[in-house]
């Protein structure tokens, strides 16, 4: 499934609260409910009348990045980049755009920057937490471990620390270790996109499909979108067989969305279990493609055969 959601989180308060050039009323309570395609359509028809307004760019990348829509983001964030909102608070959204569209080498220098341009707790545990989403993103546990072990540590009582500690040790097969950062991170009623897709994976990980839908229809009653759980719930309606009911489920929800790594893999099994094989294959080569650093894409396409997939 990912953004970080503790970027966006970070960035809301300056979205709202920032002196420069608003983006207006719509757009502020639509990234207030974390409404992104309503925010990009009233940023977008601001930048009609300031087209060279680089803090609405800024904030028209973000929203794209919410979005899933990597390449339009990245748009933005370049030609928005040196302006003070862009320096001071999307800097590691960008860096999150690039590492999203598997560009690596490009994200790590604006990470670093991130990092060093840091100057309270917070800010400077947003940026270890996105740091670890890297990691992950590139397959290192270990380091995705201890950037997040950094971050608790810079805010002990951090939740959203817990709940990046949570996630990799469930990627890593520790359930119980997973159980016990997820309880820490909603002691105090702490929720996020994080938090309710790893209690979906969670009850996945036991075999327990029946509590993990019961756990999406909970969340789908809230106000925001949650890609990353769109995406498990096609993965379950796949497993228990209901293909026309994933299928449903990609058309309803990523019409335009983008080429995360998880959608890819999903969709490319999905597209394969309904005998469409070219589509499926094309959807694994292009997650192959983007995100090479993960394995699973080359492995599924050697495991269906794929044209081209070969093996070890």
């Amino acid at each position: 499934m990912i953004t970080p959601s503790i970027i966006a989180g970070f960035v809301l308060g300056a979205l709202i609260g920032d002196a420069g050039a608003q983006p207006g009323v719509e757009a502020i309570r639509a990234l207030n409910l974390g409404q992104w395609r309503t925010a990009a359509e009233s940023l977008r028809a601001s930048l009609d009348q300031h087209p060279d307004d680089s803090d609405l760019l800024a904030r028209l990348g973000l929203a794209y990045y919410q979005l899933g829509l990597y390449s339009d983001a990245e748009a933005a964030f370049r030609d928005a980049g040196g302006s003070v909102f862009y320096e001071s608070q999307a800097i590691g959204a960008h860096a999150s755009t690039l590492r999203e569209l598997g560009m690596f080498d490009e994200a790590a220098p604006l990470r670093r920057a991130q990092l060093l341009s840091a100057d309270t707790d917070a800010s400077l545990n947003a940026a270890f937490l996105g740091a670890a989403d890297d990691a992950m993103a590139a397959g290192d546990l270990e380091a995705a471990l201890e950037l997040a072990e950094e971050a608790l540590a810079l805010r002990p009582a951090s939740p959203t620390a817990h709940a990046w500690l949570a996630d990799i040790h469930l990627r890593a097969g520790d359930l119980d270790a997973a159980g016990y950062h997820l309880w820490l991170s909603e002691l105090d009623g702490y929720q996020s996109s994080r938090t309710r897709e790893l209690r979906v994976r969670m009850a996945m990980a036991d075999d327990s499909l029946v509590e993990a839908m019961s756990l999406i229809e909970d969340s789908r009653q809230g106000r925001r979108r949650n890609a990353g759980l769109a995406v498990l719930h096609a993965q379950i309606y796949r497993q228990i067989g209901w293909l026309s009911d994933a299928q449903a489920v990609f058309d309803r929800q990523f019409v335009h969305f983008g080429e995360r790594c998880d959608y890819l893999l999903e969709r490319g099994q999905l597209m394969l279990a309904l005998g469409q094989t070219e589509a499926g294959c094309q959807s694994l080569d292009r997650a192959a493609e983007l995100y090479p650093h993960h394995t699973e894409a080359h492995e599924l396409s050697v495991f269906h055969q794929c044209p081209g997939a070969e093996g070890p």
